[in-house]
């Protein structure tokens, strides 16, 4: 589907006031005690500012087609412009309070039952994953 960069601020700022938009796998407070694997989570700052951070605009926008799941194929990308979000999150193993890598991006993805929702990742797996062919580049917003 394609999206206008309002109609996504507004999914988006709705999910964080309604506090859905952050799962409890993605979120910091869940480090030890959540989800055995890996996972990605968003810094304490951003968790607790994502409403404000999302309003603001701040980032870049780029829509992609996730072909691994094709029945929910939104796949957004944000880029921060605030320094102080350059590293929004970071890859964790499940149990484990150990930071592995800094993520440099966050992905917002609509899942049929869960709705908008945000994790971080490393603009590397990205690009890998454009590689071979599971996300196509649609947009800029």
């Amino acid at each position: 589907m394609s999206y206008t960069r309002e109609q996504l601020i507004s999914y988006w700022t709705g999910a964080a006031n309604a506090n859905t938009l952050l799962t409890p796998k993605h979120h910091p407070t869940g480090l030890v005690t959540t989800y055995a694997g890996f996972k990605s989570v968003l810094t304490p700052d951003l968790a607790t500012n994502l409403d404000g951070f999302l309003a603001s605009g701040n980032y870049s926008i780029a829509q992609f087609e996730n072909r691994a799941y094709p029945a929910t194929p939104d796949y957004i990308v944000v880029k921060p412009k605030d320094a102080g979000f350059s590293v929004p999150g970071s890859g964790v193993y499940g149990h484990s309070g150990l930071v592995l890598w800094p993520c440099d991006r966050l992905v917002l993805v609509s899942g049929g039952a869960q709705g908008w929702h945000i994790y971080s990742e490393l603009q590397s797996n990205i690009q890998l994953a454009q590689k071979n062919g599971s996300l196509v580049f649609k947009d800029t917003l």
